[in-house]
């Protein structure tokens, strides 16, 4: 039986599973750290297509992250893949919430017209662990994903192209 493509995808916080989700990709897996994702990878999908999202913010202590080759850099992500693999990695650079705020940058999208001052106050909500339920974050995160030129169409067209090869 085939595994359904979004349970291929795992994501290191709350908020990176909410802008999966919303990218519509649903049910990705969630693993709480950037360690725990290597685990998850290596231990459940051995022999199998499989994507972690994580920030570039943190340092890779896990040995599974050895090995992992950037094959591609698009404006704010650097995609990854493990050689011998179908594993691969979307890292956030430098990390989700300064990302997203570059991203708004670029788009002309201000963060303040959906009640985030900065970027540090952004993160008091993408750390809360029922981030799914505030309407300002996902509605913030839709419209990023929702704009012409958005760089998350990118992501997004890549994560498909790899999870159907």
């Amino acid at each position: 039986m085939t595994m359904p493509r979004e349970l291929r995808i795992i994501a290191e916080c709350h908020a990176e599973t909410l802008l999966i989700n919303l990218m519509g990709f649903k049910g990705p897996h969630h693993e709480q750290g950037i360690n725990n994702v290597a685990r998850k990878m290596s231990k459940d999908y051995k022999n199998k297509t499989a994507i972690g999202i994580i920030d570039n913010d943190k340092i890779r202590k896990d040995a599974y992250y050895k090995g992992f080759e950037v094959i591609e850099r698009k404006r704010h992500f650097i995609f990854e893949n493990k050689a011998d693999t179908t594993h691969f990695l979307v890292v956030n650079s430098p990390d989700l919430e300064k990302c997203m705020f570059n991203i708004a940058e670029e788009l002309n999208v201000n963060p303040k017209d959906y009640g985030f001052n900065s970027v540090k106050h952004f993160k008091k909500f993408t750390k809360n662990r029922n981030v799914h339920l505030n309407q300002n974050v996902k509605q913030f995160l839709n419209i990023l994903i929702q704009k012409k030129a958005s760089p998350l169409q990118d992501v997004k067209t890549w994560i498909v192209e790899k999870l159907n090869e």
